[in-house]
């Protein structure tokens, strides 16, 4: 049997487009999850995702979230933590295997690099969850800034810019 030069042309058209769109299909949608028991929240929630299959900007996905809140002038402890991750087909949570933080100095305490550890948002284990560990020190407005960045998870880097309204009294 003779294959029409149409047919072959239909056929290894198909087959670029499904070489072409497969690498997009098998890209994660990166999510970010804060444990549950904290004294901030986001003001967009618990957990965000980038929907889309693959994050803009190729390789480098960058977002911006906001904590609010206000604890005493003798608060020390964990503020929030959170953890970038995605979901495999089978449904297990994955995070990246090292995650690196970064904060600013605030006018009415001491902050330092924490991690803690919780259930993973599916359910089918522990994540290490990371954010600031806060010892006030005066009362007012303490706002900072911090950044947690994860380089090749799943070919991006990921760069979480943090607002942090905090108020002390």
């Amino acid at each position: 049997m003779k294959t029409s030069t149409l047919l072959t042309t239909m056929l290894a058209g198909a087959a670029v487009c499904a070489l072409s769109t497969a690498p997009a299909l098998a890209s994660p949608n990166i999510h970010m999850s804060t444990i549950l028991k904290a004294p901030l929240r986001l003001n967009s929630g618990m957990h965000f995702k980038s929907n889309t299959a693959e994050p803009k900007g190729g390789t480098n996905y960058t977002t911006t979230v906001t904590f609010s809140g206000s604890v005493s002038s003798h608060f020390k402890g964990l503020l929030f933590a959170e953890s970038w991750y995605t979901t495999t087909t089978n449904g297990k949570c994955v995070q990246p295997k090292k995650e690196k933080q970064k904060y600013t100095k605030s006018k009415t305490g001491k902050i330092k690099a924490a991690t803690t550890t919780s259930t993973n948002p599916c359910a089918t284990g522990t994540f290490t969850y990371y954010g600031p560990d806060y010892t006030a020190s005066a009362k007012g407005k303490g706002n900072f800034k911090g950044k947690l960045s994860a380089k090749k998870f799943y070919g991006y880097n990921l760069l979480l810019n943090e607002n942090v309204n905090l108020t002390v009294s």
